[in-house]
């Protein structure tokens, strides 16, 4: 039941195999638990193990329900499994394995929503599933274990919701529905992921419905290849500052309004594609008529068929995606 156990610091294991609920705050504080043996926990309630720093063996097999800062700092916890609850609450996960010898794969049995912060610092070797949503640091700042992203989102992403990511090499974001991303959702994101300046990170969203790329979005990424989808009508400011040898393409022929000049403060040897026949509302529209040397033109796929005569552009060929 709730506090049964509160800060029983020399408490090392329980074993109670027909255990089917844990209540709140049961055993957080419990520093030197290290074990618990259960059959059947399906919800880990609100700080049911807050602090249990020490807990390595513990089966989440069927846990569906992770409440707030319910395996917060439980940094042992988590070696070599895969997690599949579905509900990750504030805290739920907080530092998670981030002590343990190896990481855990996070692949929710349901579609799944990550709170607050749910597993920030986490030592998360893949990510797979459906994810409905993402709140303010749910993901950001995983350890340098998090290298791949195989999961399909539709929904949001909170302020730095997969930030500081920087060891990403490869993530799939094809087949997502991202609906929104606050400011810095991808900020820092594959900064220093192996050899970074000979294998581009491609951060796909043309399947995206989201509006507006909001300060600092995608601030401080290089060698990344970020391909935005036709709603895309708003740049805020500094939504791509910082960046470096970044290919940037927009797919609608309408230039998105871009709210101030410093949209790309500090950016450096980036490249902007836009659509060939929206070259020349690129050109000058407000804001962007300062970008003219770093914008390419681009005829986008069923454009021409083949043997068709490409058009001119200051006696340049257009580039072709293909």
């Amino acid at each position: 039941g709730d506090y049964a156990f509160q800060g029983c610091t020399a408490l090392t294991s329980v074993t109670s195999p027909m255990l089917t609920s844990i209540g709140q705050y049961a055993f957080q504080g419990c520093t030197a638990l290290t074990s618990v043996t259960n059959d059947g926990v399906t919800t880990i309630s609100t700080r049911a193990f807050d602090g249990c720093q020490n807990l390595a063996t513990f089966d989440l097999s069927g846990t569906t329900t992770i409440n707030d800062y319910g395996l917060n700092n439980c940094k042992k916890l988590g070696s070599g499994i895969t997690l599949t609850a579905s509900t990750i609450g504030a805290y739920g996960c907080y530092y998670m394995a981030s002590n343990a010898t190896n990481g855990f794969v996070y692949h929710p049995s349901s579609d799944a929503t990550i709170g607050n912060y749910g597993f920030q610092y986490a030592k998360i070797t893949g990510i797979q599933g459906n994810i409905t949503s993402i709140s303010s640091y749910g993901l950001a700042n995983l350890q340098s274990v998090f290298t791949t992203f195989n999961a399909t989102i539709n929904g949001t992403i909170g302020t730095y919701g997969f930030s500081q990511n920087q060891y990403l090499g490869s993530a799939d974001f094809s087949t997502s529905d991202i609906t929104r991303i606050d400011n810095y959702g991808f900020y820092y994101t594959g900064w220093n992921r192996a050899n970074y300046s000979t294998s581009r990170l491609v951060l796909d969203f043309t399947n995206s419905s989201f509006y507006t790329v909001n300060q600092y979005v995608f601030g401080y990424t290089r060698y990344t290849d970020i391909r935005l989808p036709n709603t895309v009508s708003t740049v805020g400011q500094y939504a791509f500052a910082y960046n470096q040898y970044d290919y940037i393409y927009f797919t609608s022929t309408v230039p998105p309004t871009m709210s101030s000049t410093n949209a790309f403060n500090n950016a450096s040897n980036y490249k902007l594609f836009v659509p060939y026949n929206g070259a020349n509302a690129y050109r000058t529209a407000t804001n962007w008529s300062s970008l003219t040397a770093n914008i390419s033109y681009y005829a986008p796929a069923s454009t021409f068929t083949a043997g068709a005569t490409l058009p001119q552009y200051n006696a340049e060929g257009y580039e072709l995606t293909w």
